[in-house]
């Protein structure tokens, strides 16, 4: 399987301009033969969202966005960061995007709430592991800082995954990217399964 890695500059709030980049991506990832493309934590709508996930407006134009942009996906499958609004909670998720809908959908585990970080202000904690299968690998997904508990990895794998992709949002500082490596070394020797990290770009 050839997988893309869409490490885009996305614009907090820009739903329409994120949506366009991401489209940028998948046209050049189809042209290089990928079967699926990643992109990062709440790619559509920009990280961090903060008070704007109050907004139920906001939340709508997500998912209104996220359905459009569903119905351009063919012939490759695309996971999407995006804030979910459900009966129960607002969600920080990821969409898999495939033959123009939704198909479906994880939602971030293990919410940090430390340093530039406030995420159990606004979202609930989602419970269940997502394996998708993309040609013919089972794909785990988790997001961010669920790669840093053992617990949505591990789940990822005993749900049948093959390969697990996490999504990220994460700022920059120094001497974090030798952590993150420990990190994520730890997940793959812990389920003996080989580990895709794809982060943004930029800053807000």
């Amino acid at each position: 399987m050839r997988i893309a890695i869409a490490q885009l500059n996305q614009v907090v709030g820009d739903l329409s301009g994120n949506a366009a980049r991401i489209v940028e991506a998948m046209a050049a990832a189809r042209r290089g033969g990928a079967q699926l493309l990643i992109t990062a934590e709440l790619s559509l709508c920009g990280y961090p969202p903060e008070d704007l996930l109050l907004r139920p407006a906001f939340l709508s134009s997500c998912a209104d966005e996220l359905a459009r942009l569903a119905a351009r996906v063919e012939g490759i499958t695309v996971l999407v960061g995006f804030p979910e609004l459900a009966p129960d909670g607002r969600y920080n998720a990821i969409a898999v995007l495939r033959a123009g809908k939704v198909a479906a959908i994880y939602r971030k585990r293990c919410l940090p709430n430390y340093g530039v970080f406030d995420e159990q202000r606004y979202f609930t904690a989602g419970t269940d592991p997502c394996v998708v299968e993309v040609g013919g690998v089972r794909v785990g997904i988790i997001i961010c800082e669920d790669v840093w508990c053992a617990g949505p990895a591990a789940a990822a794998r005993d749900a049948g995954a093959q390969l697990v992709v996490v999504p990220n949002g994460s700022p920059y500082h120094t001497h974090q990217q030798a952590l993150r490596r420990q990190v994520v070394s730890a997940r793959a020797r812990e389920t003996g399964l080989a580990i895709v990290y794809v982060n943004r770009t930029g800053g807000q």
